[in-house]
């Protein structure tokens, strides 16, 4: 008698439905009833942070904060949390059915990661339908967070993929990099030495100076991205594995590339 568990089968229910990029999925979570508009004023300096520890230690949906503090006319005047944060989101996610075990979900992750699917390579595309450059960039505009008392500062792109070129070995990916606002136009990052674009170690230098960094909006990937991969292996393929069908990559004017939301 065979005592191999099955993987379950993916549906169409969650994201894949309508196509990868952030509009459709707050679609498939507020059909879900895994999305809550919070439309009474919030604070970016800590409060934003506080209620959204709260809601994912409850397992609770994602929240849409719309009232922001000082934020009611910027660029940017909405900011989602909890996307990701509970096992019904991420069955969401992966188009598996409701009842999917959390055993069963890493199943069907092991399985899916064993066959990356390379991005495809376009000329253009919706990420680069808007771009600020020199003087009019302004990180202010947007309502990043400051999470914790502790903190530093506000901590933006700490759910995005940052796609970066080495220019030493040639080498692209993308992985997730938490930056903090340090100026209106500068993010401060941590390079570390164990993720993608700090490994290995005596490249560190050379990746600081010659590297070219680019930021996209990304949601599968997050799932993936906290776990090391061996060297050589590319995470914008794992990201296609889960996106089917795959991403799309456009490249910017400088010779950079950055993923498309849109099929």
């Amino acid at each position: 008698m065979s005592t191999t568990a099955s993987l379950p089968e993916t549906t169409q229910v969650g994201v894949q439905q309508a196509g990868p990029d952030l509009r459709s999925w707050l679609a498939t979570l507020e059909a879900a009833g895994q999305l809550r508009r919070v439309t009474a004023g919030v604070d970016w300096n800590e409060e934003i942070g506080a209620i959204t520890r709260v809601n994912l230690s409850l397992g609770g949906p994602a929240l849409l904060f719309e009232n922001i503090a000082g934020h009611e006319a910027t660029r940017c005047t909405k900011f989602l949390t909890s996307a990701i944060g509970n096992r019904r989101q991420i069955q969401l996610l992966l188009g598996l059915p409701e009842n999917t075990s959390d055993s069963a979900i890493v199943r069907h992750l092991r399985e899916t990661f064993k066959n990356p699917i390379p991005p495809r390579v376009v000329k253009t595309g919706p990420v680069k339908e808007n771009i600020v450059e020199g003087d009019d960039i302004d990180l202010w505009q947007f309502p990043a967070p400051k999470w914790h008392a502790t903190d530093g500062g506000r901590h933006i792109d700490t759910f995005c993929g940052v796609v970066t070129e080495d220019k030493v070995t040639g080498r692209d990916n993308i992985g997730v990099y938490r930056g903090m606002i340090v100026d209106r136009d500068k993010i401060a990052k941590l390079m570390v030495p164990a993720q993608g674009w700090g490994w290995p170690l005596p490249a560190v230098q050379a990746r600081a100076d010659a590297g070219r960094r680019r930021l996209r909006v990304a949601r599968r990937v997050a799932v993936l991205r906290r776990q090391p991969l061996p060297e050589g292996r590319l995470r914008m393929g794992h990201d296609g594995s889960l996106a089917r069908p795959p991403g799309r990559l456009g490249g910017l004017r400088n010779g950079a590339v950055a993923r498309s939301g849109e099929r």
